[in-house]
């Protein structure tokens, strides 16, 4: 077996790993099973409590669930696109964009279809517009940090150290403020690592292929 056709073997695993635990995490959703709901519930409610007793932390989180929201995020990527473009690397602006815009109808159509109502609670710390699963934050982060460490280059050891902490912090944030369940938060980091592995393979399809400098 060729280099290639190896690679192409660990990256179609992969996503079939991925897509199959996304479809499991979304069955056991949908089902309410016992285990999972127990801990979704169980979780956001151990973390309303703290953010009701820490107006500061929850403050922090609040910041942080902001600064990293899905419209900054998606705004810096597509800002990204337009200064790509300009200097030549069209391919790579293609990439991101495609990445991006693809991330976020897929999360908008997963929680139409799935309509998962967000956690209530009689004096909430924050509020959310739309359905709860997947985490629209987590993906989005997960996309868009992603990006950054598949076109850091030399860089990348530091921009997966980035990547981790950031993507990390915007998943707990939601759930500190109360407004995903856990399942949620790992729903928006399946679903986006799946699309992102899906459309790098699709824009780098050769081993040693990277979007061009």
């Amino acid at each position: 077996m060729t280099r290639m056709a190896r690679l192409l073997t660990r990256r179609a695993a992969l996503l079939a790993v991925l897509l199959v635990g996304f479809a499991v995490l979304l069955a056991v959703v949908e089902l309410r099973w016992a285990p999972v709901h127990r801990l979704d519930v169980g979780t956001a409610r151990t973390l309303h409590r703290t953010a009701i007793d820490d107006p500061g932390e929850t403050r922090w989180w609040r910041w942080v669930s902001d600064g990293l929201s899905p419209t900054v995020l998606r705004v810096v990527a597509l800002a990204a696109v337009v200064l790509l473009w300009l200097r030549g690397r069209r391919r790579t602006a293609g990439f991101v964009a495609v990445a991006v815009v693809g991330a976020a109808t897929l999360e908008s159509l997963t929680k139409v279809i799935v309509g998962r109502a967000r956690p209530v609670f009689s004096d909430p710390v924050a509020h959310a517009a739309g359905k709860s699963f997947p985490s629209g934050h987590a993906m989005t982060s997960l996309t868009v940090f992603g990006l950054v460490v598949i076109l850091a280059g030399h860089h990348r050891r530091a921009a997966i150290g980035v990547a981790v902490v950031a993507v990390g912090a915007v998943g707990f944030s939601r759930l500190a403020l109360g407004v995903h369940y856990l399942s949620d938060v790992l729903g928006g980091w399946l679903l986006g690592t799946a699309w992102l592995l899906a459309v790098d393979w699709l824009f780098n399809r050769r081993p040693t292929e990277r979007p061009p400098a």
